[in-house]
């Protein structure tokens, strides 16, 4: 479900991103673990958005499928976004794709097999076991926050992702 939000509260510190990766490397797990949502996790089709707030920051990420079917979708909130996460299985090295990384991109390893690890060491580490692993991630891309102009009626953007 996408939710359509055309503004904060004045100088709330807003941070506004895309996940992308391969399906099935735990986007959506940490987005919810993120989100303090505790309902059932299920792949994602499409784009959804994911909205909350923490430690004084409003977060609105946009959670792509990593379904072949729906990459010039994903493409088009990659093109549109101020930050870029990256995600990969560390345990499926295979699903690190170097090509499909964006320049700006911050990458996250999903390291919740015992084990693994990420492969390279400014991969940001991500466990589904490890509750710090997420409160360690929102740190870093907290500090990418900026504090977003209100919007009127007059100077709304187009739709939720044109900012």
């Amino acid at each position: 479900m996408i939710y359509l939000v055309y503004g904060t509260p004045s100088k709330m510190r807003t941070l506004r991103a895309v996940f992308i990766g391969e399906s099935s490397v735990g986007k959506t797990t940490l987005l919810r673990r993120a989100s303090k949502d505790s309902g059932r996790i299920v792949p994602t089709i499409g784009v959804d958005n994911v909205l909350f707030d923490y430690d004084g920051v409003f977060f609105q990420c946009w959670d792509t499928s990593g379904q072949p079917q729906f990459r010039t979708v994903a493409q088009m909130f990659i093109e549109k976004s101020r930050l870029v996460i990256y995600m990969y299985d560390a345990s499926k090295p295979e699903t690190f794709v170097s090509e499909n990384v964006p320049e700006n991109a911050i990458i996250i390893a999903n390291v919740s097999v015992r084990g693994t690890f990420p492969l390279d060491r400014d991969h940001l580490p991500f466990s589904d076991s490890n509750p710090q692993s997420v409160k360690d991630i929102l740190a870093v891309l907290k500090t990418y926050a900026i504090v977003e102009p209100s919007f009127s009626e007059e100077n709304r953007p187009e739709c939720c992702c044109c900012f």
